[in-house]
């Protein structure tokens, strides 16, 4: 809202005394924050995008865990140093993301031939497995970055 002669007609109303100036002045405000706010959200959300692209990458579920440290400690940089990310809905919603592409990597993973076309119930059974491992292995992850950020939390808020 930087252009001259928006801003010359927001002066003549202004002058006149106008109901819709200040509303329109608030709207102009809320823009900038918005914008201000998107911002600061792409450049911190670009950290994890690389990550997260060779995460959908992987070919087997039991691959995935190796990833998930350095994804979830940049979901914590985002929270801890974002000016606009740092809410509890906003984290819970990138891991809910992660979750879900997790999810669909071993949903991308599972053949459903080899269970009822071709009877293999052995390699089935190896299959499912390795997606249950993966999805325990990120909860334990999960678990344990959780803990670590509120286990610094609790030393620093001490101090």
């Amino acid at each position: 809202m930087k252009n001259p002669n928006l801003m010359h007609v927001c002066d003549i109303l202004s002058y006149v005394q106008s109901t819709h100036v200040t509303q329109f002045m608030i709207l102009i405000e809320d823009i900038h924050h918005s914008l201000r706010e998107a911002k600061s959200n792409i450049e911190y959300l670009q950290v994890i995008t690389q990550p997260c692209a060779d995460l959908m990458e992987k070919q087997s579920p039991a691959e995935i865990p190796r990833n998930l440290v350095e994804i979830l400690n940049l979901f914590r940089f985002i929270w801890e140093q974002s000016p606009f990310y740092n809410s509890r809905r906003k984290i819970t919603a990138l891991c809910r993301a992660l979750s879900n592409q997790i999810i669909l990597q071993c949903k991308k993973f599972t053949n459903l031939d080899v269970v009822f076309k071709e009877k293999h119930s052995r390699a089935a059974i190896i299959m499912f497995q390795t997606c249950i491992d993966c999805c325990v292995e990120y909860t334990r992850i999960y678990t344990a970055v959780s803990a670590s950020h509120e286990y610094l939390y609790y030393h620093t808020d001490a101090y």
